[in-house]
Parts: structure tokens; sequence; C-alpha cells
């Protein structure tokens, strides 16, 4: 069967977003020390940031919310800093910053990707976004780099939970999510390629669903091995066309 749809994970498969929280870090620490600094004559340390930031996220998730005003309250508190107030303008500050990368965000696409978006779409394929994590946070990342004209279909996690009605992580995807996908795009299954850097969360779970699977295996992956779930495995993006047409 021909496919007519392809669908791409995000992060760290169209998007190196490893490299772009790196960024947003290192601008979001700035900003809380600049802001402190300059309007309070308080010093923050930047490791004590850092560590800070990185414990709340392995504790809570890549998609707290929270992430910056928890931890300027946490670092300022432990310095004896109770007024809300400060806290509050340290925080924004932060926010402020990191809102500020998101210009920057499109220089993280893989060099690839606007070529191979472009060549299935000239071809008539669909291409859709299949994403884990928080709705409108995910779609505002495609309005970030400049891909609206390229991508056809965005589904997120989020909204397979909260259409359904459940109770379950919006950080996993699984054979349900992707059939539900199937269902939204009314195509069988058969015609739908997955292709996500994850064996676990974008290849085992679509092949469950009778999709057609592309494991990505970035040299800044970690995942070496191609797993019995995947129909393919490939180094960068140009190789899913070649892939679809010689199918």
């Amino acid at each position: 069967m021909k496919i007519s749809t392809v669908l791409f994970d995000w992060d760290n498969t169209l998007v190196n977003t490893n490299e772009f929280k790196e960024l947003s870090k290192r601008a979001v620490i700035i900003g809380m020390q600049s802001e402190a600094t300059e309007k309070f004559r308080i010093k923050l340390s930047r490791k004590v940031l850092e560590e800070t930031m990185d414990k709340i996220r392995k504790e809570k998730g890549s998609n707290y919310g929270k992430l910056i005003d928890e931890t300027a309250l946490i670092v300022c508190r432990n310095l004896g800093i109770n007024d809300q107030l400060k806290i509050d303008r340290i925080a924004t500050a932060g926010i402020s910053a990191h809102h500020k990368t998101k210009y920057a965000y499109f220089a993280y696409l893989y060099n690839e990707v606007i070529e191979t978006l472009t060549a299935l779409k000239s071809n008539g394929i669909t291409i859709g976004i299949a994403t884990a994590g928080m709705t409108h946070k995910q779609i505002d990342k495609i309005n970030w780099a400049n891909l609206n004209r390229l991508i056809d279909e965005i589904f997120v996690t989020e909204q397979y939970v909260n259409e359904n009605k459940m109770q379950h992580s919006i950080e996993i995807k699984t054979k349900e999510y992707f059939l539900w996908i199937a269902s939204k795009l009314n195509k069988d299954v058969k015609e739908i390629m997955m292709v996500g850097d994850s064996y676990s969360n974008d290849i085992e779970p679509s092949k469950d669903a009778g999709m057609i699977t592309v494991h990505l295996n970035r040299k800044c992956n970690t995942e070496e091995v191609k797993g019995p779930k995947a129909d393919f495995m490939v180094e960068e993006l140009t190789q899913v066309t070649k892939i679809i047409w010689n199918l």
C-alpha cells in the first residue's frame, strides 16, 4: 500500500531540542542573575540556579510550567530572601529571557528538514507531527520554527488524553494514541509512516498500531541499536524520501 502520510516526532527529530534547551537555560540564568544584581544587589550563583532547574525538571518533567518561578523561589529562599515581590521580579526576568530565545529557535532545525519536508509535500504526501507534551506549547514550537506552510496536521498527546477523558501521562505515546491519529486522518494505518528518534516512544507504539516505522538514529541519539519493530533505520531525514520512493 502506498504511503500517503508521514508523521514526524518533533523534539530531536526535526529540531535539535537539546541544544536549544541549553541556550534557553543559559539565557534564563543570565536574566535572573542580571535582575537580582542590578535591581536588588543580590548575587545568585549560576551553578546553584542551574542545579536547581535540573533537579526540578527531573522531578516534575520537561513540560513543567512553573520551572522558572519555582527555581527563583527555592534559590532566593535558601539565601534568606522571602520578599515575594523581589522573587517575582527575578523569575519574570528569567521568563522574559526565555521568550527572547524563541526568535532563534528556527536556527536549531536540522539541516535537512526543509529539503525533506518540501520534497514530501511536492509529491503529495501529507505531513503530520506526532509529539508528546502540552498542546499549546508543542504547537507554538512549530510557529517558532516557521514551518506552518509545510506541516499539514499536528497531533499532541495532551489533545488525545483530553479528548478521551483519560488519566494518562502526556509524556508517553501509546498504540491507542497512534490509532487515534489514523482515525483523525481518516487513513488506513498501513498508509502512514512514523519517523522518530525514540524507539520506545515513537517506534514501538506506532508499529503496534500497524504503521510503517523509521527509527532516526542521529549521532546525538544514545539509541544505537535498531529494535525489532523498526522497519528502517536512518541517520538523517533525506533518507526517508528514498525509502518512500522505493516502497
